[in-house]
């Protein structure tokens, strides 16, 4: 029989990150990501909720994220499903998820509010993509996609 355990999250890194060692040269690196849906009220409104994932990388993947990885920063993790069962102090057991990541793209850092040096990334941006790509239309594509270290992967 086949079974896969597979995640791939898109969403945006939250403030909540931790480095813990666990053995000589051996870490542990957990932050949250939340991602984004739309979702219908029965009014027919729809509105935006978020989902916070807790994740968790190990070894030199955690040394990296703990370097490059940072609150706002929009990310993609791609890793797996890990589940543990937890008995509280008061004798409550519940089961715990978290994804374990394997592999870590940064699809754009955190820009801070400085419209001059935005505008000049976006137009550095769409004149390479514009030459690059015949008939692009850059106008379809919102500004804040377009930032410069928008292809920019961490190097593992």
């Amino acid at each position: 029989m086949f079974c896969l355990n597979k995640v791939i999250l898109i969403g945006t890194v939250g403030s909540q990150s931790k480095t813990q060692y666990i053995s000589k040269g051996f870490s542990k690196y957990s932050f949250s990501l939340a991602t984004d849906y739309l979702s219908k009220l029965p009014d027919g409104k729809e509105v935006t909720m978020t989902n916070w994932h807790d994740i968790v990388v190990y070894g030199k993947l955690s040394e990296y994220a703990s370097l490059y990885v940072k609150t706002g920063d929009y990310i993609c993790v791609e890793g797996s499903l890990k589940s543990r069962y937890i008995t509280s102090e008061s004798g409550f057991r519940y089961k715990y998820c978290e994804i374990e990541g394997e592999k870590i793209s940064i699809i754009s850092h955190n820009q801070k509010k400085d419209n001059t040096n935005k505008e000049l990334k976006t137009k550095n941006l769409e004149e390479e993509i514009g030459s690059a790509i015949p008939g692009f239309d850059i106008e379809n594509i919102p500004a804040s996609k377009l930032a410069a270290d928008t292809l920019e992967t961490l190097p593992f």
